[in-house]
């Protein structure tokens, strides 16, 4: 039989082609419809690595009119909506895929990240639940997982999840930036030098753990307290040894 190939071949030339093209070739059944179909996605392929966004829109809804339920090109679709900030389109076309093909961890991070920038946190952690059965180490979804802690002001998840994510690529300078920041907020300036400084979060003493940073503040508020009474009172204040917090 015939064979039409749907060449996929990611290059270094364009991020987003890298990320979404992830497999080498699908044999199909040669006739006009696929040899017209496999073209039109060949072409769309090659207008990701060019970064013609346009382009690749225009032949991927070219290819889908062929093969409506194909969930390739619905996740390149998908991607390209949620690259341009279309985020309603970008999470039709990813449940989509994912219908198709729920294998897939990056369908997952993008279905993730386009609810999180609809507004609908929970819808965005269910994805990300998704993308952790497949790959409990992505860096890009304990990343986002820490953004959607931080609008929550769940700092203790929010520092759990920056600890996952560089964990899982040492070299991710977004996770280091974010708990960087994250310790300068609650005032653990040392912690803040040893993340900037580019140190795994798993080799951290745990004494920096953001949890115990809490402990350790309330502590000194109280004590910040009853030394301000004492002042009052003219007694002799308790002493404080919290500079450093």
């Amino acid at each position: 039989m015939q064979t039409c190939s749907f060449a996929q071949r990611p290059t270094a030339k364009s991020p987003l082609a890298v990320v979404i093209a992830l497999l080498v070739a699908t044999a199909v059944a040669c006739n006009d419809t696929d040899k017209r179909f496999v073209e039109l996605s060949n072409q769309g392929i090659a207008a990701l690595d060019d970064e013609d966004y346009s382009r690749a829109d225009g032949l991927f809804r070219d290819a889908l009119k062929l093969k409506p339920s194909d969930p390739d090109v619905r996740f390149y679709l998908g991607s390209i909506a949620l690259r341009g900030g279309s985020f309603e389109e970008a999470i039709n076309h990813l449940q989509a895929s994912l219908q198709g093909d729920p294998a897939r961890p990056e369908a997952h991070l993008s279905l993730a990240k386009a609810m999180y920038e609809s507004h609908r946190g929970k819808e965005a952690l269910a994805a990300l639940t998704e993308l952790f059965k497949r790959d409990p180490g992505h860096p890009q979804g304990h990343f986002l997982a820490a953004r959607i802690a931080r609008d929550a002001k769940d700092r203790a998840n929010m520092d759990k999840a920056l600890r996952n994510a560089i964990a899982g690529d040492v070299g991710f300078v977004p996770g280091f930036q974010l708990l960087a920041q994250l310790y300068v907020e609650v005032g653990a300036y040392d912690a803040a030098r040893q993340v900037l400084q580019g140190k795994p979060a798993t080799a951290m003493p745990e004494t920096l753990g953001l949890s115990e940073l809490h402990v350790i503040r309330l502590v000194c508020a109280e004590c910040e307290q009853a030394t301000s009474v004492d002042l009052l009172a003219e007694r002799p204040p308790e002493r404080c040894e919290c500079g450093r917090y």
